[in-house]
């Protein structure tokens, strides 16, 4: 890992100790955000140099550093070793001290000798530090100098404080770390690190895909969020486009503003298969606690979730970028994404011109211009062309020369590129098992697999084609699209589907129907995607969307591009019987992939309204089975943004598609049609930032945008006006419609969307009947600061408030019914509502006309508000008992009924007359329909003795919810709260079916009173809940309200007889596997603490067969296994009694291991030691010990292969061959032996499946593995 050590820099030479000494100084700069400009180092190392190597002058006050003590710091470095007599040579060489020397000391600097060869005692320090002080104590303003000698040991600590450094010094001395490299060449670039980074005014950086950027703009970007803490980005673009070259361009500093670190920077290459792995790697940044940036190129999509998942921790100071071929749609939402396009002509022509000046500038525009902006095919056809004949080249030239061997055209080697374009990627091993895919190929191209092994090989020494692991592909695209075609064009259509059909290979069809994706223009292609649709085809009989498996979906949807029109009728086709529910709750993933290619289709306007129609459609089967906001509906909404939407088409067909639900006497028609109106409605970018908007090698955009100020009026216009004709309209809807409208006012407002017109509209439908939700938002708005709205707008405002005002008692009570806008108010505006919610429900009861009119709109909401208004209901009304009856006559002929303004005024009247409320509340109990909400009614009041016998008769009739009775937690400190009444109300709620759970959470809130917590009953009430615990059912309790009543009762004088009773309970219950170990871990650690010859008595058993399903359950890595809380000697004298039979079964139960104090070796456990001086014999125990060796039971480091753990493990085998016990270090001798060949076969399988599944080729192989 990122380690050295002081015998490391041992390795060094000369040159690179200087390099060194200069880096770790720029270091220590930009750590700080310095400058680096004062740091000077060069020339050969023994050339003279006045007696400095390096120099910093930093021109910074009360500047302070460990390494560099003073603003003037010189540094003389020698690869020798410098004993005392040295030194005064080295500082005065001709016996004069050096004129350096001087300088320094006037400048109060700092004066530092290095030895790379030194190894120092402290004592040799101080003699060292002794000379150096002794040779310019002379010296006028002596006592100014800094004097220091850094030996093999502190350049090594110096090293560590830059991990990225410690890659540089390890590249130096010949011992890299495997695929790792600090700041670097990374792309290979002739000119080195410092050749220049082309740049121009075109855009180049596609952000989120929606900001478009030129490359500077781009860099910048970039850089901004790398150096955030816990930022990660995603950088993707085709090959060859220049991704890795641009990730060198951060670190310029003639690029941009603000370069990046370029000593904070770790990279790697997936291809080159990294080791240690990026996550491990990751883990060990992270725990230096520095910043740092990590780049992962050619990074698969799921590796780059896994990376980024660890960055959500606030002390992680690092940032992660990773590079990639696609985008792929299944990233975090906290990624940022930044996809490189292709470059100009007019650079890669200056590119070329720069690296070829032999070829004349003709050929120079030609190759750039056939190169389609891909660098790396423009130097590939570059390097084609002999100095000596160059004539103008044409396309096709320039193509066939791709393929040129001797300066001759080689046919066969063509054909084999034809081929192998044929597919996306191909496996490129040849074992005979696993050859299928290049046998399929050579079948193809007329070959033995040899024979295009061979110029497989060829291909890629010329750069076209790229491998990853056993992944191969002709790249860069561009290229392998035409020599796709040239293969359609020269293989018979019939012969090609034979083969990828039924060759065997699911995958390769797949990689194949992928590369059709990309040729849309060719009409060989979409006959072959018409044959696949045609009777007997691939994808007949085209009947039900249950036919449509992984695969088929997988090829549809890569083909749709070519066909999209024909891919939409086979899609309607497939959705033309009753869709089917089990597709949609079965196959969410898939499910969402043709709801997102429904979405790409319906970007062409003449394919809009049936895509649009066939998401309706799925949307309703969603919302019948799973609710509201679907996968389906989100797709459906978001066509009809304004902006972002997908699609092209226009703002009239939307409209007329929003009509034709509305058209239908059916309110879910309706419903739907609200939410694509209020879609419409919004302003500002509205999409997701990870849509996707491609569509194979189709030029697409974001869809319809508005051009001008003109555009965006006509959209909101044509909108608004429609959802004003619905808002006044007698369909069921409309009240939702304004609703929507209020909703979306303030934003349209501020955008100045609300012309006089619309005005005139709000006021006349709010005329007809009082549109309360319309009032709030403008209220809401007029309450903002002053300075927050212009004055014009604030006038208007003002006016258009004072017209919506609510004129009368009806209207004032509409005003606190649920509005959607109420859930942005802030507390002042809250609490206004909720006063005026009092003041009106004392004016409505006056008038029992408007309370039964209101009524029946009150009983189905749920509002706080609706509390507040039963209040004043209470307040106001001149006879309780009969407004009473009338509230309940209402609520009870209602069965979607609300309770809120019944509490209210229960609340309210019990402040008054007690025995009043007492007396309705004997009475409500009788009424059928109270059982219900009887609880929430009792508990809206203070309880008394009154309340607990309604209470004790409410629960013996059997018929109760237990969860309706949690209120009683807030009960318990009303003066009635005794542990008798209490306690009764708790047990006969435990005896309800499912009341269990409810009473123990009413328990442990009682615990929590002070008054009552002291009284004996209460723990013996605490014992009961627990025997009436069955551990039948995971669900049966709270896990915590569980373990705090254990705690509880553990301490009592029933403590042994509970322990022992829940011992016995969750030993059965566990194996019989009725709850899950997590549910009682901490309750088993309580016992094993508190108890500990219970436990073992109940857990050490000597039965071999439930010994081991203990095992499993209290070695598991997350688990804190309860032998650890039992004091080792407790442990010991209980083996003591059956010496040969107790220690092999503790063995079974306990983990052996453990982590040494620095987290970074295992160590035997003292038990487990004592455990093998006490066995007769050692060597079965062992074998006990190491069982599970090579599994994750016990001890396992974050990330870690199970090859990596064992590695662990067997140092522990390795210790034991010390043991003075002959029979224990001969049994680690051989245990060692057989270990590592375990380990070498563990690795090798890990190799094989990291192989398959965690290197892919452009992050798609491993996907559709079949």
């Amino acid at each position: 890992m990122l380690e050295i050590t002081s015998k490391d820099i041992g390795f060094l030479n000369g040159e690179d100790l200087r390099e060194l000494v200069g880096l770790l100084c720029e270091a220590e700069m930009l750590q700080r955000g310095i400058s680096t400009v004062g740091i000077t180092w060069g020339g050969k190392q023994n050339s003279p140099d006045g007696g400095i190597d390096v120099r910093t002058n930093i021109l910074l006050e009360n500047f302070t550093n460990e390494y560099i003590p003073r603003q003037a710091t010189c540094f003389q470095i020698k690869k020798s070793k410098m004993p005392p007599s040295s030194i005064k040579k080295e500082m005065s060489s001709t016996g004069i001290l050096r004129e350096s020397i001087k300088e320094l000391a006037k400048e109060s600097g700092a004066y530092i000798i290095v030895s790379g060869s030194d190894f120092l005692t402290d004592s040799d320090l101080k003699k060292r530090l002794t000379e150096m002080h002794d040779t310019v104590s002379g010296l006028e303003f002596y006592e100014n100098l800094k004097l220091d000698f850094y030996d093999q040991g502190r350049l090594a600590s110096w090293v560590r404080s830059h991990p990225s450094i410690v890659l540089w010094v390890r590249n130096k001395m010949g011992r890299p770390m495997q695929g790792w490299k600090p700041f670097d060449n990374w792309s290979n670039s002739p000119g080195g690190i410092d050749e220049e980074f082309l740049i121009d005014d075109r855009i180049r950086i596609n952000y989120s895909n929606r900001i478009e950027m030129t490359a500077i703009e781009g860099i910048n970007s970039i850089r901004k969020l790398l150096i955030t803490p816990r930022s990660t980005l995603r950088l993707a673009g085709l090959s060859g486009v220049g991704k890795t070259r641009l990730l060198t361009a951060l670190f310029d500093e003639r690029i941009g503003a603000r370069p990046l670190n370029r000593l904070q920077v770790y990279y790697t290459d997936l291809g080159d298969e990294p080791e240690p792995t990026p996550l491990q790697f990751l883990n060990q940044l992270i725990s230096f606690k520095l910043p740092f940036i990590l780049i992962i190129d050619n990074c698969p999509s799921d590796l780059h979730k896994k990376l980024a998942s660890n960055f959500a921790a606030l002390e992680i100071l690092g940032s992660l970028i990773t590079v990639e071929y696609d985008i792929r749609e299944d990233l975090p939402e906290d990624t940022d994404v930044y996809k490189l396009e292709p470059v100009s002509v007019n650079l890669i022509e200056k590119l070329l011109s720069n690296r070829f000046v032999y070829i004349n500038p003709v050929n120079i525009r030609n190759i750039a211009e056939f190169s389609g902006g891909n660098a790396r095919m423009a130097i590939a056809l570059a390097k084609t062309i002999d100095k000596d004949k160059i004539a103008e080249l044409s396309d096709e030239n320039l193509f066939e020369r791709l393929f040129y061997q001797r300066n001759h055209r080689n046919s066969n080697l063509l054909k084999s590129a034809e081929v192998c374009s044929l597919v996306y990627s191909f496996d490129s091993r040849t074992a005979k098992q696993k050859n299928i895919e290049l046998a399929l190929l050579s079948k193809l191209a007329n070959k033995s697999v040899n024979e295009l092994f061979e110029d497989i090989a060829e291909l890629k020494r010329r750069d076209l084609i790229q491998q990853r692991n056993i992944w191969k592909a002709v790249l860069p695209q561009a290229i392998a699209n035409k020599l796709a075609l040239r293969a359609l064009e020269s293989i018979p259509v019939e012969y090609l589907l034979e083969v990828f059909e039924n060759g065997g290979s699911k995958r390769l069809l797949i990689s194949f129907s992928r590369r059709l994706n990309y040729l849309h223009e060719s009409e060989i292609a979409f006959a072959i995607v018409k044959k696949w649709f045609s009777p007997n085809g691939f994808f007949y009989p085209l009947n039900s969307l249950s036919r449509l498996n992984s695969l088929k979906l997988e090829i549809l949807i890569n083909i749709a591009p070519i066909a999209p029109s024909l891919t939409l009728e086979a899609i309607e086709e497939m959705a033309s019987e009753k869709l089917e529910y089990n597709y949609l709750s079965t196959l969410p993933y898939r499910f969402y992939r043709l709801l997102d290619l429904l979405k790409s289709i319906a970007y062409d306007s003449e394919l809009f309204e049936r895509c649009a129609y066939l998401l309706y459609r799925f949307t309703l089967i969603e919302d019948d089975h799973f609710g509201e906001g679907g996968n389906a509906s989100t797709f459906l909404d978001s066509l009809f943004y304004l902006e972002y939407s997908g699609t092209h088409a226009h703002p009239i067909q939307k409209l007329n598609f929003i009509k034709r639900l509305f058209s239908t006497n059916d309110f879910g028609d309706h419903y739907i049609g609200n939410s694509l109106l209020s879609r419409a409605l919004m302003t500002g970018n509205s999409a997701n930032l990870h849509s996707h908007f491609g569509f194979g090698a189709r030029v697409r955009d974001y869809g319809y945008s508005p051009k001008n100020r003109d555009d965006v009026e006509f959209w909101y216009k044509l909108f608004l006006d429609f959802a004003i004709l619905i808002a006044k309209s007698t369909l069921l809807i409309s009240e939702k419609v304004k609703k929507t409208l209020a909703c979306r006012f303030e934003d349209l407002w501020n955008e100045g969307l609300i012309g006089e017109e619309m005005e005139f509209e709000i006021i006349k439908i709010s005329n007809i009947l009082f549109w309360s939700d319309i009032w709030i938002s403008v209220y809401s708005m007029l309450g903002k600061s002053r300075n927050e709205i212009p004055t014009e707008s604030f006038t208007r405002l003002l006016k258009l408030e004072i017209s919506l005002r609510p004129v009368n008692l009806a209207d004032q009570i509409q005003i606190f019914l649920p509005s959607d806008k109420r859930l942005f108010l802030n507390v002042n505006e809250k609490k206004f509502f909720d006063q005026q919610a009092e003041t009106i429900g004392r004016l409505a009861s006056a008038e029992e006309r408007i309370l039964k009119q209101f009524l029946s709109r009150l009983s189905t909401r749920n509002d706080f508000e609706l509390y507040h208004f039963g209040i004043g209901v209470a307040n106001g009304c001149l006879n309780p008992i009969v407004t009473w009856k009338l509230l309940c006559k209402w609520f009870a002929i209602r069965k979607r009924a609300k309770f809120e303004v019944l509490c209210g005024f229960l609340h309210c009247l019990s402040k008054n007359n007690l025995p009043l409320v007492n007396s309705i509340l004997d009475e409500f109990l009788s009424t059928k329909w109270s059982y219900d909400i009887y609880p929430f009614l009792q508990f809206a009041i203070s309880l008394d003795e009154n309340g607990v016998k309604r209470l004790k008769a409410f629960l013996d009739t059997g018929n109760v919810r237990p969860e309706s009775l949690l209120g009683l937690k807030e009960k318990i400190g009303d003066p009635i709260s005794n542990i008798n009444a209490i306690s009764d109300l708790i047990l006969k709620i435990s005896d309800l079916q499912k009341g269990l759970a409810v009473a123990i959470d009413i328990y442990t809130s009682l615990m929590k009173n002070e008054q009552l917590n002291a009284d004996p009953q209460l723990r013996m009430i605490g014992e009961i809940l627990l025997v009436k615990i069955k551990f039948e059912d995971k669900h049966e309790f709270d896990k915590c309200a569980f373990t705090t009543i254990v705690e509880y009762s553990l301490s009592g004088k029933n403590a042994q007889e509970i322990a022992d009773m829940l011992c016995k309970r969750i030993f059965m219950a566990l194996l019989k596997k009725k709850v899950s170990y997590e549910y009682c871990d901490r309750t088993l650690r309580l016992i094993a603490e508190k108890h500990p010859v219970i436990f073992i008595q109940n857990f050490a058993n000597e039965n071999q067969i439930l010994n081991e399903r203990m095992h499993r359950y209290f070695l598991r890595p997350w688990i804190n296994n309860p032998f650890s809380s039992i004091d080792p000697q407790q442990l010991l004298d209980w083996c003591s009694v059956n010496v040969s039979v107790r220690v092999l079964i503790l063995a079974e139960l306990i983990c052996p291991y453990t982590m040494n104090e620095d987290k970074k070796e295992l160590r035997w456990t003292n038990l487990s030691l004592s455990l093998l001086e006490l066995a007769p014999d050692p060597v079965i125990l062992l074998n006990k010990y190491t069982k599970f060796f090579n599994s994750y039971y016990c001890l396992k480091l974050k990330d870690e292969n199970l090859s990596d753990c064992m590695q662990k493990r067997l140092t522990l085998i390795s210790q034991l061959k010390r043991s003075y016990n002959g029979a224990i270090s001969d049994w680690s001798i051989r245990a060692e032996s057989i270990y590592e060949r375990l380990i070498q076969k563990k690795k090798e399988e890990e190799r094989v499946r990291k192989e398959i599944n965690n290197i892919r080729f452009h992050g798609f192989e491993s996907d559709y593995e079949y």
